[in-house]
């Protein structure tokens, strides 16, 4: 199962930065809703519910997805596997949740999202680790984009790798305790700066609302 929900576009982010803020926070909840049935049936001690919401005009391919701990949730019931959605399209808040794989183990992963533009392959990866009761660190989330490179229909792996990409931007917010939240954003990389900084103040009240 795969949680989709739309976002009504916003022409111009840096303008109607809380506009598209409330708009998020909606789809965010009307996903949580459809999270809760898992939610009721889950016997975890550790989750993570991630959202990622695009606020581009892209759609985004999921390419690689994977854990270092725990796995994806599964409810007692049929079809409760909650996994992240094979695309994100343009202007959607994706959700699927995560949870630790046994007692005190806690959950961290990354999910590897990209889109194509004019021949070029760009990235964003989403990561998150909920490292469970008995661990003293803190949870975290952090996201990076860039940009592939191929020669002669190969991939091209420079070093130290391209970080940024110059069509999309992407931030990460997570909260704290057991049962966390985490939130990741693509924008436009034609974002301006004050804008980024005002979205990011925003988002981050919409991923500490209960």
């Amino acid at each position: 199962m795969a949680i989709v929900q739309a976002i009504e576009p916003v022409s111009d982010i840096a303008s109607a930065v809380d506009e598209t803020t409330k708009k998020i926070a909606a789809a965010a909840q009307a996903a949580e809703k459809e999270l809760s049935a898992v939610y009721d049936t889950l016997d975890a001690d550790d989750t993570v519910a991630i959202r990622v919401a695009n606020l581009t005009n892209c759609s985004f391919e999921l390419t690689r997805e994977a854990h270092k701990q725990g796995k994806w949730a599964d409810g007692a019931d049929p079809g409760h596997n909650v996994l992240p959605p094979e695309q994100i399209g343009a202007w959607q808040l994706a959700a699927c949740l995560t949870r630790d794989s046994g007692p005190m183990t806690g959950t961290k992963g990354r999910l590897h999202y990209t889109t194509e533009v004019g021949g070029d392959r760009h990235y964003g990866v989403f990561r998150w680790d909920n490292p469970g009761a008995l661990s003293l660190q803190e949870n975290d989330a952090w996201a990076v984009s860039g940009t592939l490179d191929f020669e002669n229909g190969k991939l091209v792996i420079a070093w130290p790798p391209t970080m940024d990409s110059d069509l999309i931007k992407v931030m990460a917010f997570i909260s704290q305790g057991n049962k966390a939240h985490a939130l990741y954003a693509i924008v436009g990389a034609d974002l301006s700066p004050d804008a980024v900084e005002h979205l990011t103040s925003k988002l981050q009240l919409v991923n500490s609302a209960p």
